[in-house]
């Protein structure tokens, strides 16, 4: 969850963004994220969903040259025991059939991670162990730009310092995901990230729940009205300065006042008020961070084997998925072996700067990149560059032979003159033998023929040249 009712808050400023924006970007995975979301399904319409999503979506983000970072669940912090007992009973009546569980509790959640550890090891890629929470983690990277952005499904992310969060992944046959941009919240909703986690004092988190009966925009609408560098010393204010909003003042209050005087004397109530615990936890910075990433050669064997022993999935079936892996693997090392090798290119319609390529596993297709395939392979791109360029050459010639003689004859655009019109005109649609009049004079005139009878006959007629019918209009 994160932060109780913030994804609606932050509503107004998501914008749904296709996965093709992505391209050429790092991005921080919190891995848990994925795994939930499968997990949450009521109906799981095949084995071990999570494996699969996970398999799908991780291949489309590495064929569109996204660089992936999973970061795995660290230990919990303290505050949060209360938020994972209470989803742990949750699963347990689930189990009882009392109510639907959401989420996965620890231990059972540790487990779903190292099974995707394994997966995402024989597609060649490492996951990072958060020493906390995982969107944390993935938020301090995007904080310090190590990363483009964060896919996760909690709100706290924001809290923790990310700037771009991707949120609600979608494959087929949308390729979408909702974006929320920190730029844009500071912006349009007024609220920096101390506003935010003020917000979540009042309103509640993973971390605590928050003032009773305060509702969000009660909560907005103080904050908005506060300084950042004023908001935790208003805090202070209300718990431990008596003075504060003395009986003793009987001037007037302003709206504003009268909104922070009704939120005060409900955090009175509240004898933790105002979580400075979990004001410290949403500030806290890790050491410095490091990122190296890399994508190591994937291992084709062992994933069969995974493959068909978790997803079921038979041995051919498991190769055509891993192929076009195995390709762009390939591709991007310099042409080095990964078990499959390109064995004719072709047009990539409509992607001026990439190939169709064929792969000698089972005749598997991509499009891939042409300074890559002609890196690795110059002959088969010389050899298709110059097919291309021959029946480049021919065309023209078959496209003459298609066209039609009348077009020819009637030389659009020179013909200007009524004499010019008659002796090409006439003689076509009457088969008249041109050879038979005299060359230096006009064919016909308005006396030898009925010229105006003749050109209304064929304009009229049901399968009558369209050019025909324009000139007509000349005479």
């Amino acid at each position: 969850m994160g932060v109780k009712d913030l994804w609606s808050i932050l509503s107004p400023v998501c914008e749904k963004k296709s996965l093709w924006e992505l391209q050429g970007q790092t991005i921080a995975i919190d891995l848990s994220a994925w795994i939930c979301d499968s997990q949450s399904l009521n109906k799981q319409p095949q084995v071990n969903m999570y494996l699969r999503n996970l398999f799908f979506r991780t291949s489309y983000l590495l064929l569109l040259g996204v660089k992936p970072v999973f970061v795995l669940e660290g230990k919990a912090p303290d505050l949060k025991a209360n938020t994972i007992k209470s989803r742990l009973n949750k699963n347990i009546n689930s189990v009882n059939g009392n109510q639907p569980g959401k989420g996965v509790n620890r231990s059972r959640l540790k487990s779903l991670q190292k099974q995707c550890t394994e997966l995402l090891s024989y597609l060649g890629l490492t996951c990072i162990e958060a020493p906390g929470e995982a969107e944390a983690f993935c938020a301090h990277l995007n904080k310090q730009g190590l990363v483009h952005g964060v896919i996760t499904q909690d709100s706290d992310a924001f809290l923790y310092g990310a700037r771009e969060v991707y949120r609600n992944f979608q494959m087929a046959p949308k390729y979408t995901c909702d974006a929320y941009s920190m730029d844009k919240i500071e912006e349009k909703l007024a609220l920096s990230r101390t506003k935010l986690i003020g917000f979540s004092i009042l309103c509640g988190s993973d971390y605590n729940n928050g003032l009773k009966n305060i509702g969000k925009e009660t909560a907005l609408k103080f904050l908005t009205s506060v300084p950042d560098e004023l908001l935790f010393q208003r805090f202070l204010l209300w718990k431990h300065d008596a003075t504060y909003f003395s009986s003793k003042n009987q001037a007037p209050l302003s709206k504003e006042m009268e909104i922070e005087v009704a939120i005060r004397e409900k955090a009175l109530q509240d004898k933790n008020f105002p979580n400075f615990d979990v004001i410290a936890e949403f500030n806290s910075e890790p050491n410095s961070l490091h990122l190296e990433y890399s994508w190591d050669k994937p291992q084709l064997t062992k994933f069969l084997f995974l493959a068909n022993k978790k997803l079921m999935w038979d041995e051919e079936y498991s190769m055509k998925k891993m192929a076009p892996l195995l390709g762009r693997w390939h591709l991007e090392n310099n042409g080095t072996n990964c078990n499959v090798t390109i064995v004719s290119i072709g047009t990539a319609h409509g992607k001026e700067s990439y190939y169709k390529v064929t792969w000698d596993l089972f005749d598997v297709v991509t499009t891939e990149r042409k300074d890559l395939v002609k890196k690795v392979y110059p002959h088969l791109v010389a050899e298709y560059e110059e097919n291309r360029a021959k029946k480049t050459r021919k065309l023209p010639k078959r496209r003459r032979k298609q066209n039609c003689e009348m077009e020819d004859e009637l030389m659009i655009g020179k013909v200007t003159t009524k004499s010019t019109l008659l002796n090409v005109l006439i003689p076509h649609q009457l088969n008249i033998d041109k050879s038979a009049s005299n060359s230096n004079s006009i064919l016909f005139d308005d006396n030898y023929l009925n010229l105006s009878g003749i050109i209304e006959d064929i304009v009229t007629r049901p399968n009558s040249n369209p050019a025909i019918n324009h000139l007509s209009k000349l005479l």
